[in-house]
């Protein structure tokens, strides 16, 4: 799971959505953050909406 201890620029996001890497998190590319709205290192992120 993605902590929001450890990113805390996903603080919000956290808010309503469980988060956790998927299989590319061990390899990522530089790319976009729509997130951050910065280039950086970038993975894919599985979200699951909290109840």
């Amino acid at each position: 799971m993605i902590e929001e201890s450890e990113f805390p620029q996903y603080a919000e996001l956290l808010e309503n959505y469980e988060a956790e890497f998927t299989y590319d998190a061990e390899d990522p590319i530089q790319g976009y953050d729509d997130i951050t709205g910065e280039w950086t290192w970038v993975c894919r992120t599985g979200f699951t909406k909290r109840h």
